[in-house]
């Protein structure tokens, strides 16, 4: 893309990574194509955030507990 539009999303995309910390994604990033995400970021995410709710679901469903995620 060329033109206004896409300096604007260039301004964007800068303002976010660097300052609201954002992580641009590539194409290969997105494991699910069905539902656009971003798995193991999701994983990594959800291992730094909610630890003890991991380690439950672990409990629960042993090593298909990933699998209830994602």
């Amino acid at each position: 893309m060329t033109g206004p539009e896409a300096k604007i999303q260039d301004h964007v995309v800068r303002y976010l990574n660097s300052i609201q910390g954002y992580t641009l994604l590539e194409t290969e990033d997105i494991s699910d194509k069905e539902h656009y995400i971003a798995e193991s970021l999701l994983l990594a995410f959800i291992r730094a955030t909610q630890a003890e709710a991991l380690a439950r679901l672990q409990v629960n469903y042993g090593t298909d507990s990933l699998d209830e995620i994602c």
